[in-house]
């Protein structure tokens, strides 16, 4: 887990676009002030590109069946795993789901 305190305390100061930007759309009015009050950080779209660029960065991985179900039946435009009951025609295990990160590998990944 990295602390919001880390984000902005660490990560927060340094002086690049990037994380100017960050640090922009972070303190928006309407990014909620609920948000910055949890003990952690999400960073769900900043881990993804983290996973795509530097995949040592990740520690444990599990592979299952999905689909992505746009009729509204289930979760309306939202992936979900699935079983053989619910579509018999998915045998293959399709996706990979990170299910946790090195957290300090990532914080060092997240500061060069």
């Amino acid at each position: 887990m990295i602390t919001y305190k880390w984000r902005e305390e660490v990560l927060g100061k340094i002086d690049s676009s990037a994380i100017k930007l960050l640090n922009l759309i972070e303190s928006a009015n309407d990014y909620g002030t609920d948000y910055k009050r949890k003990d952690h950080w999400i960073l769900c779209d900043q881990l993804i590109v983290a996973a795509l660029l530097e995949p040592k960065l990740i520690d444990k991985v599990f592979e299952t069946p999905v689909m992505v179900e746009l009729a509204g039946n289930y979760t309306r435009g939202q992936m979900f795993p699935v079983n053989k009951f619910m579509a018999p025609s998915i045998k293959d295990r399709n996706v990979k789901i990170i299910q946790s990160f090195n957290v300090e590998a990532l914080k060092k990944f997240l500061l060069e």
